[in-house]
């Protein structure tokens, strides 16, 4: 019964492709020791996934407080932390 499937006209070899993206929208905000607060979006819904990013800093004052979050609008699952 080998290539059985091949000479079948009712089966049908269906080749697809599987595009991952991300659904949740991911921000980082941070803030050098009397500076500014930025917020800067890392990664929009739709964005390739998995997606690697580098962040450089222009301005190395010390004392960085920095946190990184899912953005107002996401689907985050119950439980879990924003």
């Amino acid at each position: 019964m080998v290539g059985e499937a091949t000479r079948t006209p009712i089966v049908q070899e269906v080749c697809k492709e599987i595009d991952d993206y991300n659904l949740n929208p991911v921000s980082l905000s941070y803030e050098f020791a009397g500076g500014q607060p930025k917020t800067s979006d890392l990664f929009t819904v739709g964005s390739a996934f998995p997606l690697t990013k580098s962040i450089t800093f222009d301005k190395k004052a010390g004392n960085l407080k920095m946190m990184l979050q899912y953005q107002d609008g996401g689907h985050i699952l119950e439980g879990l932390p924003k």
